[in-house]
């Protein structure tokens, strides 16, 4: 499941009780799970400022996308987000990596 549609689910149920505010949603949200390393699973926060951020499943390290942060509006139980961050990997080519595998053993070696 992509990380957006997780996302879309959780809107859903959030929308789905009859009173939604602000202070209600603020706070950490994530799915129950009696795992002591539950931390590293897809989590949301919400924060008094109608600020937001949703971070991936840290197990899978294979994701290219990191995390989603913003701004969020909540009127008439409609929750309207804005994505104004995201973090993601960086690929970079074999060729770059070992360049700079290179200048670093050079500055280390002092050559």
């Amino acid at each position: 499941m992509n990380p957006l549609s997780k996302f879309t689910i959780l809107v859903t149920i959030l929308l789905s009780f009859n009173m939604v505010n602000a202070q209600s949603l603020t706070g950490k949200w994530q799915a129950d799970s009696d795992k002591l390393s539950d931390r590293l699973l897809d989590c949301y926060y919400f924060y008094p400022d109608n600020k937001f951020s949703y971070e991936l499943n840290q197990y899978d390290g294979l994701k290219r996308l990191f995390s989603l942060s913003g701004i969020y509006k909540l009127s008439n139980n409609i929750i309207e987000f804005t994505v104004q961050k995201s973090k993601e990997k960086v690929k970079k080519k074999l060729e770059e990596l070992i360049l700079e595998i290179i200048l670093c053993l050079k500055m280390i070696l002092g050559l």
